[in-house]
């Protein structure tokens, strides 16, 4: 036990989803039951170290049963009448002395296999840290408590749309320029340029793995479009600059009169004169932020990754002595906490920040490190789509793989959550909000200009 409760400490934040622990159900005396996380997910330094134990427990029970044998032995012949001195025969006590060494031996073969694989297991949580980030390993719960009921999805009223073009391919990225143009990423097609009569034409240059496009956002006079093969500045119709050329770059912001790129290696400042500098954030424990989201309020910049979120001024991107070290928001750790880390998408809320998830839907961060999960009882609108989320006056428009557009505002119990009707079964699978209208491409190549009522409360 106090060798699971090692690894489970090493790991104890470290964890992609919630895993209960409850001992001595189903029926078996002192058994262990996992639940949750998946097969086996991120359980192996935990069996070997309850496997260890085991083993260990079956050797002391045979060097007890010995030692209580060679008591009884003696026990016997202290009692015999003292006629004449008891003499034990010396096979018996050849037999003896045999067993005492064999059961010494047991106990410390028990010993040295228990450490042994203690060590072993925290070694492996050690070297494997950053990785068992995203996995799961036991969690200490009360699996009497019921989980949070899932919540239906407020009717909002119906929302006028109507089709700007088809790009023929799935849309990851919508922008409304300056020029009066509309840029849209596609998945693998590039970036199109929809005039402002309708014309569509596909921006020329883009190669290879900067055909699949991830993010657009406007700075410096300039389009930039976040790729898989790096950050591609665009003027007009022609490409003008390639910045961490070969990079995925997965998400953009503009935080003040900064612009942020997003990628695997962490957050870089990027403009036309000086280029990408590398922002040099860490978590907590020196951990890299591998950034799968970004979003900027008036003081923070908010960073989605696959173990969380997390938040660092933006005061101190800009002065290069103050630290550097982000506050990490796990999102399975909340009131209530998500049943995921991933995050997919992320809109300025309030102070704090929405986070969208995989498949655990809407999650509420706080500068605090507050956390309040909102799943929903739609299935398909609890999987956000990368990067489909905007702010849109007091509340964040979400767009999500099958469950439709989704209006979420902070309420007094955390989060709620409504969705037009007539617009329930869309794939959304890109958004920007401006000029009180919303921008919206679809899984199906669609580019949807959307007006809604205001919502009433979402």
């Amino acid at each position: 036990a106090a060798v699971a409760g090692c690894a489970s400490a090493a790991g104890a934040k470290l964890r992609r989803r919630r895993l209960s622990l409850r001992v001595g159900a189903g029926g078996s005396s002192g058994a262990l039951v996992f639940a949750g996380g998946g097969p086996g997910a991120g359980a192996a330094p935990v069996a070997l170290a309850l496997a260890a134990a085991a083993i260990a427990a079956t050797l002391l029970r045979l060097g007890g049963a010995r030692h209580g044998r060679r008591r009884a032995e003696l026990l016997a012949i202290a009692l015999r009448p003292a006629v004449a001195p008891a003499r034990v025969p010396t096979a018996q006590r050849a037999r003896s002395r045999r067993g005492a060494a064999l059961g010494g031996a047991l106990v410390a073969v028990a010993i040295s296999g228990a450490a042994l694989a203690a060590a072993a297991a925290g070694s492996l949580a050690w070297s494997e840290r950053a990785r068992l980030r995203h996995l799961a390993l036991p969690a200490a719960s009360d699996p009497s408590l019921a989980p949070e009921a899932p919540v239906a999805l407020a009717e909002l009223p119906p929302c006028a749309s109507a089709e700007l073009a088809r790009v023929g391919r799935r849309v990851t990225a919508v922008l409304a320029a300056s020029d009066g143009a509309t840029l849209v990423g596609t998945f693998d097609d590039g970036v199109v340029r929809l005039g402002p009569d309708g014309a569509a034409l596909a921006i020329a240059g883009l190669e290879g793995r900067e055909r699949f496009v991830n993010a657009l956002a406007e700075h410096d006079g300039l389009v930039w479009a976040a790729t898989q093969g790096g950050l591609v500045a665009l003027d007009a119709e022609r490409r003008a600059l390639v910045l961490l050329r070969g990079e995925g770059v997965t998400a953009l912001v503009r935080g003040g009169s900064r612009l942020y790129a997003g990628t695997a290696r962490g957050v870089f400042r990027v403009s036309a004169e000086r280029g990408a500098e590398p922002m040099a954030v860490t978590g907590p424990d020196g951990e890299p932020v591998r950034a799968t989201a970004l979003a900027a309020t008036g003081t923070d910049l908010w960073i989605g990754t696959a173990s969380g979120a997390y938040s660092l001024p933006l005061a101190n991107l800009d002065a290069p002595l103050l630290s550097r070290i982000a506050r990490w928001h796990p999102l399975v750790f909340g009131a209530p906490g998500a049943a995921t880390n991933v995050v997919t998408a992320l809109a300025p809320l309030g102070a704090g920040a929405l986070a969208g998830t995989d498949d655990g839907g809407l999650v509420r961060l706080s500068p605090e490190g507050e956390v309040a999960a909102l799943r929903l009882a739609d299935a398909r609108a609890n999987e956000v789509n990368p990067g489909a989320a905007a702010t849109a006056g007091d509340a964040v428009v979400v767009g999500t793989q099958g469950g439709g557009l989704v209006f979420a505002r902070a309420s007094a119990a955390g989060l709620g959550a409504g969705r037009p009707l007539g617009l329930e079964r869309l794939a959304v699978s890109a958004v920007w909000v401006g000029n009180d209208e919303i921008l919206a491409g679809t899984a199906e190549g669609a580019v949807l200009r959307i007006a809604c009522e205001r919502p009433p409360g979402a």
